[in-house]
């Protein structure tokens, strides 16, 4: 009797200890780690877990609950590995990194709950997912994740400065422009440039509005590669110093259309580029004053220059 009582009271005590967890973020590749601020994440998830009642142990202390992450091309997969198996899928950040690794640590402590609340050989799938390929995380740092692509809905602001080609002359080109990401290869894509000139007897200043499409060539984070087709206006602005000539003032409208190729290289938000857009305009222009050429421009075009980039 006294061996029963003492048998019973050693595994009630046994239920009473916390249960042990472990979190393995070995299995996340390299840019997906960055990306989600991983090292602020470990840290958000042990501390919910001992908050949530867990003992957290390493990985290699067999822990009852193991806990694993992988990037599958769904989002992020976690998985806990109790008497049963739970899983998850949440889609990867667009915003805040702060709300989503609430997210992250609230699905871990609701898993490892269900991994020990399960039936023993029984597999609890916290959502309906595809389930990921076996051989997908079999060596998760020797190879690279298969969803690096850029998002659909993805935005970029862009500005930057460089040279205008028309012909012989070159001019100052300062632009600003944005891009929406479609779909994980197209995008549309709109901006504005400024182009200064001023020569003797002459000030001219143009401004050109465009949008037009494009596609991501290379997209394997940090560096893209895009070729679109843009169309647009140039507005010119010109003065004579000349007080007495005739049309000493006015403004000429043009249609643009032009190629640019993007090359960028980017962190998750922040990065750099650089652009050329061959292109061609609907008119050559020459300004003159008492039959001499002052301002001359051709109609064939090439902008060329350097920004920084802002995604979210």
């Amino acid at each position: 009797m006294l061996c029963a009582l003492l048998a019973c009271g050693r595994a009630r005590a046994a239920e009473n200890m916390p249960q042990s967890v472990g979190v393995d973020f070995s299995t996340l590749d390299d840019a997906t780690y960055r990306d989600i601020d991983g090292l602020a994440l470990e840290k958000a998830t042990l501390l919910r877990l001992v908050q949530e009642g867990f003992s957290v142990v390493a990985v290699s202390a067999s822990p009852v609950v193991l806990i694993s992450m992988r990037r599958v091309p769904d989002g992020l997969l976690i998985e806990a590995r109790g008497g049963s198996i739970a899983r998850s899928v949440l889609p990867l950040p667009r915003g805040s990194l702060a709300e989503f690794h609430l997210m992250v640590v609230q699905r871990i402590v609701a898993l490892s709950r269900a991994s020990l609340q399960a039936a023993p050989g029984v597999e609890a799938e916290a959502a309906a997912r595809p389930e990921p390929q076996p051989g997908a995380a079999a060596v998760p740092r020797l190879i690279r994740s298969e969803s690096l692509e850029s998002r659909r809905g993805e935005v970029e602001l862009n500005a930057g400065a460089g040279v205008l080609w028309r012909g012989a002359a070159r001019d100052l080109l300062v632009r600003a422009g944005l891009r929406y990401a479609l779909s994980r290869r197209i995008g549309v894509r709109g901006g504005v440039g400024f182009t200064p000139s001023t020569e003797s007897g002459i000030s001219v200043r143009e401004w050109q509005p465009e949008i037009g499409l494009d596609y991501r060539l290379v997209d394997q984070r940090p560096v893209h590669f895009d070729v679109g087709i843009v169309v647009g206006l140039a507005l010119e602005h010109y003065r004579l110093e000349d007080p007495s000539a005739k049309d000493g003032e006015s403004v000429l409208v043009d249609v643009v259309a032009s190629a640019p190729l993007v090359l960028s290289y980017s962190g998750r938000h922040l990065g750099v580029g650089a652009w050329a857009a061959p292109g061609v305009a609907t008119r050559r222009h020459e300004h003159t004053a008492n039959g001499e050429v002052l301002w001359e421009r051709s109609a064939v075009r090439v902008e060329s220059g350097v920004a920084v980039l802002w995604r979210w």
